[in-house]
């Protein structure tokens, strides 16, 4: 119903949450060292989706948690049963604020927002088929509005922008009804960066306290989020982007392997730094001249140097924070009450008619059995009948 749809929405946007305090998960296996190279594209041909551009829109956050979620979810079941997930649903109904080092901060639509808020609310709400909210999309509860509080405990809040200097964008809304269909949710959500530091090597820190972590608690940083990625699929991340990648990323020349590292295109300018970015790692390697990467998807639109929306950035150091905020959603095997299990319950059903229809004997035996339910409606209604006079 409208109400319980809008109420749901507004608790959860309620809930503040404290970035320290969010769960960290230790993969099991910490002791094994991952293979030299991991591609989850590899791994999973048929179960991820690809890049989404995400224009003029600062709505990386919300693209990055939506695609991971449906991957995650599909791969946990072991088919391609979770569609396409709205990403801009998430975009215009999570409103939640974060608190890290005493900052505050909210979710503000195309003007940016976090993973750890939409992972909140994908528990709690879940996320509907990008094209049920689709049509749900006419009617809205108009909670595109980003919120502030100040040292002093006094809230500011504005009507949502983009994070796009000088342009526009158009900002999704929330329904004011539930979308039909299924709501997919996720059964919890962690951190993977084992030793906390929100911002890494050669970040700007956004004014925040530097935690420069040692070789050892590097290591252990990057080997858990590898080994979790490689048992469960795609993780989110967050990255500095300086005005150096812009250049990188749309450098001519076709893809030639080039790993991605801070002043990599020549020199820096003080004032370089652009903004905190969203992406999804989904594989590691090693370059023939040693250098250890991630393969990381984005959500900028494909360039020459980058045909497939996926780059190569530096890994094992931390830089510029790409192995400090790293986190994802955890779905519980398939179990009574759990949503895979669910998921996985309707897709069995669809897939054994489907299989049922496409057998030889598929039609012969879907018309016995409209035969046999139709007779014993009929006998149904002869007994009724004689009953009625009967009595």
């Amino acid at each position: 119903m409208t109400t319980d749809h809008g109420e749901a929405v507004a608790k959860v946007n309620a809930t503040v949450i404290h970035v320290e305090r969010t769960r960290i998960r230790r993969a099991r296996d910490q002791t094994t060292q991952p293979q030299e190279h991991f591609d989850a594209r590899e791994r999973w041909p048929k179960l991820l989706q690809g890049p989404i551009v995400q224009g003029n829109c600062g709505s990386c956050w919300a693209i990055v948690v939506s695609a991971m979620l449906r991957d995650r979810m599909n791969i946990c079941l072991g088919a391609q049963v979770v569609p396409k997930l709205s990403n801009t649903y998430l975009l215009g109904c999570s409103r939640n604020c974060m608190v890290y080092q005493g900052s505050w901060g909210c979710a503000s639509a195309c003007g940016g927002g976090f993973l750890l808020g939409a992972m909140e609310f994908c528990r709690q709400i879940g996320l509907p088929a990008a094209s049920a909210a689709q049509s749900a999309a006419q009617d809205v509860l108009g909670l595109a509005r980003s919120c502030i509080r100040s040292a002093l405990g006094k809230w500011t809040c504005k009507a949502a922008t983009t994070s796009r200097g000088g342009s526009t964008a158009s900002v999704p809304k929330c329904p004011r009804m539930a979308p039909e269909g299924t709501m997919y949710t996720c059964d919890q959500y962690y951190r993977l960066s084992l030793q906390d530091s929100m911002f890494g090597q050669l970040n700007s820190g956004g004014g925040m306290r530097q935690l420069h972590l040692r070789p050892k608690q590097l290591r252990e940083n990057e080997l858990n989020i590898m080994n979790d990625l490689k048992e469960r699929g795609p993780v989110c991340a967050l990255v500095a982007v300086h005005d150096d990648f812009v250049k990188f990323w749309r450098r001519k020349g076709g893809p030639n392997g080039m790993v991605y590292q801070l002043g990599c295109m020549g020199p820096l300018v003080p004032t370089g730094f652009k903004e905190i970015h969203a992406v999804l790692l989904v594989g590691w390697g090693t370059g023939s001249d040693g250098t250890p990467y991630w393969i990381v998807r984005n959500s900028w639109r494909a360039s020459m140097a980058q045909p497939d929306g996926h780059f190569r950035m530096l890994r094992g150091s931390n830089h510029l924070g790409i192995e400090s905020s790293v986190a994802a959603c955890w779905f519980d095997k398939p179990e009574p009450g759990t949503m895979a299990e669910r998921i996985g319950l309707s897709h069995r059903l669809v897939s054994a008619t489907s299989k049922m229809d496409s057998s030889p004997h598929g039609a012969a035996a879907v018309a016995t059995v409209v035969a046999v339910i139709t007779v014993l409606i009929c006998l149904t209604v002869v007994i009724t009948l004689h009953v009625g006079r009967d009595g």
